[in-house]
């Protein structure tokens, strides 16, 4: 995602000649947003020229020069004394509404009644005015009730609530609507001395602004200081309130509950893909504002939403690799989970860790990890064939996680498997290639690691496959009958004579025992539908419990912050899937179920 652009305050010095003895700040930009949210890191980014004329990146810089030429970044907040009185809108006043200052003026009110009145009068423009017209007629209304008429011409009446601005001052009125504030100061304050910064309470309704200097540490131990180059955000913004709460739904009684409510005996799993950083553009997301778009705002959303299911065994997809190195991992290490990763076997896109893959976390209290096996999609086309058009058709770079794991009250082992197939709904070959591996390699996992018959196993992920796919109906029957519309296409023969087209393990979807699969996990503006699933063994695994879906209602909110159903993610669901949930219960071999896990 590109850089934002620098906003007008920006003020960089004017190009220095090749011959410049001296270093020079060429660009301060923030990136991915210009506008901050409390608790999320305010990016900066950061181009230096150095005497000798290399321009690089201010980290890349310093890197290089080993410290002696680095950057000096000053964090000020720029408080203006007035702000827009538009709920959530926090930019500095702009425009002053004349009727109402004039009614507060000419009456003799209390100070702090005045200056409460004065503030809902200050907009940064006419579209946060009118959006405000309901909020400026009851204001005007509680003042003018006792004011005489031939004093309050300029007031609104009662039954104003449906006119316009425009319609209610006609243009012959010769005094204004509007006018600039007469003083609006602002009070900048030192905030940080850090590249990156995190606004707090203190800052929301306010302008950041970044003063970055050269600092260049010279061999006989002086030290030069470049002039100031500095860059203003937009106001900083609290933080949205997490997604609606989602209850669990007890598949036997039906009974709905809050998900911090947990079942003895009982552990969950999650599935979810959280939306890569490489994948969220506003190219793919248009509708979704940028700061709900950075992954410094995504990131904290995810695990505050996450951290609400309490799960147990966690499967997640599109896990970008630096992102599972710098938070994921240390972050549920913190809560006293254990993890593995495998990253898709293809090409980073850009930078070294901007590549994706699947992540299984599991809490340590409760599981030990005996074995981790991976399954690389492409490593098993290469095994399977060596003819070239069917093996670069193979060829897509998607993986899979298989865990064993051993239940800590002595309950014996759980299988985890994790994967997340190919996108492309024109090849379901490939798609049926991928999951006929999987499953070949979870059958012989089982055999050769001499687990018992009946092992309790879980599978879950994003399998990018419909209910009505020939993915599904092979998963839930064993069997690819070869006669669901997806597989019509011509040429998929190559594919699949590599595959076995059957497995023999009995396993069920976990939300399909309501009766059907949800809605919908998977919600954006060219797709509505499932693909996302949580798969166990029927004959080893009592599900228990499933997280109930989110209606439209719940995804486009008004704490959403869109006015379309465009898709997610938006301000409040960070991914443009939606988690799922399900809890279970081991079963012995002879249908009771284990105590306590």
């Amino acid at each position: 995602m590109p850089a934002a652009s620098a906003s007008p305050t920006a003020s960089p010095p004017a190009p220095s000649s090749p011959q410049s003895a001296t270093p020079q700040i060429q660009r301060v930009e923030f990136l991915y947003t210009q506008t901050p949210v409390e608790g999320c890191d305010l990016l900066p980014y950061v181009v230096v020229r150095t005497a000798a004329g290399d321009v690089k990146s201010a980290e890349a810089i310093e890197a290089k020069t080993r410290g002696a030429l680095s950057v000096q970044y000053r964090w000020n907040r720029c408080a203006a004394t007035y702000t827009c009185a538009r709920t959530s809108c926090f930019k500095p006043a702009a425009q002053q509404f004349v009727p109402l200052l004039k009614l507060a003026s000419a009456r003799a009110l209390p100070p702090d009644h005045f200056d409460a009145v004065i503030k809902q009068s200050f907009f940064c423009s006419t579209e946060c005015m009118c959006s405000s017209w309901e909020t400026l007629r009851l204001y005007t209304q509680k003042i003018s009730v006792s004011f005489p008429a031939s004093e309050a011409t300029n007031a609104l009446t009662p039954d104003d609530s449906a006119l316009s601005v425009r319609s209610h001052f006609v243009p012959n009125r010769t005094e204004p609507v509007f006018q600039e504030p007469l003083l609006n100061p602002t009070n900048i304050s030192e905030v940080a001395f850090i590249r990156n910064y995190a606004p707090t309470a203190d800052d929301v309704g306010h302008v950041l602004e970044l003063v970055c200097r050269y600092v260049q540490r010279n061999s006989d131990g002086t030290v030069n200081i470049g002039p100031p180059v500095s860059v203003r955000s937009r106001a900083v913004r609290t933080i949205p309130p997490p997604p609606p709460e989602r209850r669990m739904f007890n598949l036997s009684t039906g009974e709905l509950y809050s998900a911090k409510t947990r079942r003895p005996g009982t552990f969950r799993v999650l599935s979810y893909n959280v939306l890569a950083e490489i994948y969220a553009n506003s190219q793919a997301y248009p509708h979704c504002p940028s700061w709900a778009l950075s992954w410094t705002y995504r990131k904290r959303n995810l695990i505050r939403e996450m951290a609400l299911f309490d799960a147990d065994v966690l499967c997640l997809q599109e896990i970008q690799a630096d992102h599972f190195e710098d938070h994921f991992q240390p972050y549920f290490a913190r809560l006293g989970y254990e993890s593995c990763f495998k990253v898709k076997t293809r090409e980073a896109m850009g930078r070294k860790g901007k590549i994706d893959g699947c992540a299984t976390f599991f809490r340590k209290e409760k599981f030990a990890l005996r074995e981790q096996h991976i399954v690389e999609y492409n490593a098993i086309a290469q095994a399977r064939t060596k003819e070239p058009r069917t093996l670069n058709r193979c060829l897509k770079g998607n993986v899979g996680l298989i865990l064993i794991l051993e239940c800590l009250d002595g309950s014996g082992p759980l299988v985890v498997a994790n994967t997340h197939l190919y996108w492309d709904p024109e090849l379901t070959d490939v798609k049926i290639f991928q999951v006929d591996a999987f499953m070949h390699e979870l059958e012989v996992l089982f055999h050769n690691r001499g687990l018992p018959a009946g092992v309790p196993f879980i599978m879950a992920g994003d399998l990018n496959s419909e209910p009505v796919s020939s993915v599904y109906e092979f998963l839930s029957t064993g069997q690819c009958s070869m006669t669901k519309p997806d597989m019509a296409e011509e040429g998929f023969e190559n594919v699949l004579s590599t595959c076995r087209l059957s497995h023999n393990l009995h396993m069920r979807s976990a939300y399909a025992l309501t009766g059907s699969e949800p809605a919908f996990t998977n919600y954006t503006h060219n797709f509505v539908g499932v693909l996302d699933y949580i798969w166990f063994g029927a004959d080893s695994v009592l599900p228990v419990a499933i997280l109930e879906i989110p209606d439209e209602r719940s995804l486009f909110g008004k704490e959403a912050e869109t006015d379309s159903e465009d898709g997610i993610p938006n301000a409040q669901w960070s991914s443009d899937h939606v988690a799922l949930v399900a809890e279970f219960q081991l079963v012995k071999r002879h249908g009771l179920a284990h105590g306590p896990i």
